[in-house]
């Protein structure tokens, strides 16, 4: 469901009308809900899976995801001093990102030794994807905001099991709603990396319209929907920004292998005697008539 803008007040930034589209809520009715499964069924179940037990496992997930924070932001209401001004699923996005001063060099094996054929001092990722939700919300300061949200299913079957789950179990939920179980803790550092793409491209976004001299957002750290629970696990502002360093790290880290997987450095045997099996391996053997001088130098181009 999409509530709008609260109450129908302007918003404090413009949003696409995509975002702030009102659409009911099919989660919360049993009837209504079981028309929504039917259309996912009939387009994405497995001819093997089991359909009696798929739908009930799925209206356990819709409840709890209604009555977590999610449901709550999406009745309107105000979940940790933030309100929904408008909301985009599957949230579609593209991402430049240059990793530079790398300092790399490509070489190529020849007779006469290695070859530097290329210095490398720049990558380029292109990356794209599709982000689960996106949250645009009003802050408990009146501010502007936006935040990534990844759905996850993780540990969902335990809902239809009985007995309570174990300690480390993401369904064993805190006593205290605003900590974050160990499990819960993990699941975010597991999915650091992806939450930090995320945030990346919305920064970027938003520091556009900034620099353009129009009103802009400001992003939050990104959270976790565990369906499971209908919990919403977010990082801290620390836990992102080193995410984020650890991200570019990374990508500077693909860039060498990259590099490094198209460079060719392998040193045949140099051979003086032409029938020595190793002499016949290389790429430059030619029979009795030899490029290789004495000892296996190579002769003088």
């Amino acid at each position: 469901p999409n509530p709008g803008s609260p109450g129908g007040s302007p918003l404090l930034t413009p949003l696409p009308s995509v975002w702030t589209e009102v659409s009911v809520d099919r989660l919360s009715e049993p009837e209504q809900l079981d028309i929504l499964i039917d259309e996912v069924f009939a387009e994405m179940l497995e001819a093997e899976a089991d359909e009696k037990h798929t739908r009930a496992l799925m209206h356990a997930l819709a409840g709890a995801v209604v009555s977590g924070p999610l449901g709550v932001l999406t009745r309107g209401d105000t979940w940790r001093g933030e309100s929904v001004e408008g909301l985009r699923t599957e949230w579609p996005f593209s991402l430049n990102h240059d990793v530079d001063e790398l300092g790399l060099q490509e070489q190529a094996w020849s007779v006469t030794g290695s070859q530097v054929t290329a210095l490398v001092n720049e990558v380029r990722f292109l990356v794209t994807g599709i982000a689960d939700l996106v949250l645009a919300t009003r802050t408990e300061s009146g501010g502007a905001a936006l935040r990534a949200v990844d759905l996850k299913t993780t540990e969902a079957a335990g809902l239809m099991q009985d007995g309570e789950p174990a300690s480390d179990s993401l369904l064993a939920i805190p006593s205290d709603e605003n900590e974050y179980s160990i499990a819960e803790q993990h699941i975010l550092s597991e999915y650091r990396m992806q939450l930090a793409i995320y945030t990346l491209v919305l920064s970027r976004q938003e520091e556009a319209r900034r620099a353009a001299g129009l009103p802009y957002r400001e992003v939050l750290p990104p959270g976790i929907l565990i369906a499971a629970t209908g919990r919403l696990v977010t990082m801290t502002p620390e836990q992102i920004s080193q995410a984020l360093v650890d991200l570019d790290s990374l990508l500077a880290r693909i860039a060498q292998v990259s590099v490094e997987s198209r460079t060719d450095v392998e040193q045949f045997p140099r051979k003086t005697d032409p029938d020595d099996a190793a002499c016949k391996q290389c790429p430059y053997f030619l029979g009795h008539i030899r490029i290789c001088g004495p000892e296996g130098t190579p002769l003088g181009a």
